[in-house]
């Protein structure tokens, strides 16, 4: 099994419904070499603050945030420049994974040597 850092990227608009779910589940994920880095993108929902209180609770949980909405294109960007992980994997804030999601994957291009 690899222990290569993943670093997942979530940008997050008034997403409040349902980014604790996308959250947890990276969180529970059976793999657990990896920081999440959420870029809030001006939201005005509360999702901010959730993030936070989260956040509070998990060290591999990193915030960004743009002070106005930029768009998920410039939230993901600004997320890869200060990620540290070997591999960048995007999760939307409205999306969940399996929770072998990531060890099966990364099991897969390693043992195939796939660099995406």
């Amino acid at each position: 099994m690899s222990s290569a850092l993943v670093s997942v990227i979530t940008p997050v608009y008034n997403s409040i419904k349902y980014v604790r779910w996308s959250i947890e589940s990276v969180i529970n994920q059976t793999f657990h070499n990896w920081e999440m880095i959420l870029v809030d993108d001006g939201s005005s929902d509360g999702s901010l603050e959730l993030i936070k209180s989260i956040a509070k609770t998990e060290n591999r949980i990193k915030i960004i945030r743009n002070r106005e909405n930029r768009g998920s294109g410039v939230s993901r960007n600004k997320a890869i420049k200060l990620a540290n992980g070997k591999y960048i994997a995007f999760l939307d804030s409205d999306d969940t994974w399996h929770r072998d999601k990531l060890i099966i994957q990364i099991d897969l291009m390693e043992k195939n040597k796939w660099s995406f």
